[in-house]
């Protein structure tokens, strides 16, 4: 099996893949190297045979690949949060790469390492799979692809990446203890400012509160602080509307809010009480629908920046993003792929899936252009 497996590289490869993706599934008290877990794979059936390879071409389209991926997936909040802490960020990162270059100078001396071992060292301890291609290809070009340097490049590596991986979890999983963190309340601190994962519920309250007639909705929200989205309302004055912010209620309007459970309590406790209403199934006038976000148009824009309410008669409720589910504010910014859920009079629908496109297909497609 072995003789076949080093005369068969991509049989090895995907060998590799499907062991450590199954490995990377597995899961002790919520912890999994995910992943990681196929790099470890790949060191290992390494270490048990010293044959096995794959084609050069194949490292390098996988960079490629992970960089142009990495690049789609994280570019647009990378970008983002400069807005918002950029600072303080770029300066933490600043200080963590200065206090690892520090320590491994140190091991460099103490140990006597050579150079390539070191800097593949390095690579590897901060995971930075894209930088050991940098320094390879840098090889390649100086030094005319040495072997024996690129070599100990990947040995260096190969060693100090599961520490960079296992390492951290366990750093993270003391300090959890040592500082006592509590992610549920840091949770709720954060969810207002940034798209965290949430149980998102919606339900019918009816306006029973003196102090919440004739104020607008914009006013009411700003003023309590809420995390909620408003939908449709069933208005005494108006009928069945969509809600903006320039909307006012009026006692016994009864109102579609969306949120997770506890805003949601604060919000019926300020407003009034919890109303059995055929509204929330009622799809006459408007309905409820899903869109595929795939339109590069409106993608890395703030949903705000669209004119949606000028253009059409609806309301972004809450935005699904792979696994986790937020809601819809102003300021949130659309990724590929994002499906977006939306309250619109059904004659606005066709109009809204233009503008977002909703094609799962043309979401797939790869941008040659970019990737060049």
């Amino acid at each position: 099996m072995s003789a076949y497996l080093v005369i068969n590289p991509l049989l090895l490869l995907f060998l590799v893949i499907a062991i450590g993706y199954l490995i990377g599934t597995i899961k002790i008290k919520g912890t999994g190297l995910g992943t990681a877990a196929v790099l470890f794979v790949g060191l290992a059936f390494g270490a048990a045979n010293p044959e096995f390879n794959v084609p050069e071409i194949i490292f390098q389209i996988g960079i490629i690949f992970f960089v142009y991926t990495i690049g789609l997936t994280s570019g647009p909040a990378f970008f983002e949060s400069f807005s918002k802490n950029g600072w303080r960020d770029i300066g933490f990162v600043m200080l963590m790469l200065i206090l690892s270059t520090l320590i491994t100078i140190i091991i460099y001396y103490l140990m006597g390492f050579d150079n390539a071992s070191i800097v593949g060292i390095y690579s590897g301890s901060s995971t930075n799979t894209t930088a050991l291609a940098g320094v390879i290809d840098m090889v390649n070009l100086r030094e005319n692809g040495n072997p024996k340097a690129i070599h100990q490049l990947v040995v260096g590596y190969t060693f100090s990446y599961p520490m960079g991986v296992i390492g951290v979890m366990i750093a993270i999983k003391i300090m959890e203890k040592i500082l006592k963190v509590d992610y549920n309340a840091e949770k709720i601190m954060l969810r207002k400012d940034y798209p965290l994962d949430e149980n998102l519920t919606s339900r019918a309250i009816e306006i029973t509160n003196p102090d919440i007639d004739g104020k607008q909705i914009r006013d009411i929200i700003k003023e309590h602080n809420w995390n909620i989205v408003f939908g449709r309302i069933d208005s005494k004055i108006h009928g069945t509307i969509l809600s903006n912010f320039d909307i006012k209620l009026s006692l016994g309007d009864t109102v579609i809010v969306v949120g997770v459970e506890d805003e949601l309590d604060q919000a019926e406790k300020i407003l009034g009480t919890e109303a059995i209403n055929s509204m929330v199934y009622d799809r006459k006038e408007y309905d409820i629908v899903r869109i595929f976000v795939s339109n590069p148009d409106v993608v890395g824009k703030e949903l705000s920046s669209l004119g949606l309410h000028e253009k059409y008669h609806a309301v972004i409720t809450r935005i699904r993003r792979g696994d986790i589910e937020m809601l819809a504010r102003a300021d949130t910014i659309l990724e590929p792929g994002d499906r977006i859920r939306f309250v619109a009079r059904r004659q606005d629908i066709k109009g809204i899936q233009n503008l977002f496109g909703d094609s799962y297909h043309a979401s797939n497609k790869i941008d040659l252009f970019s990737l060049e």
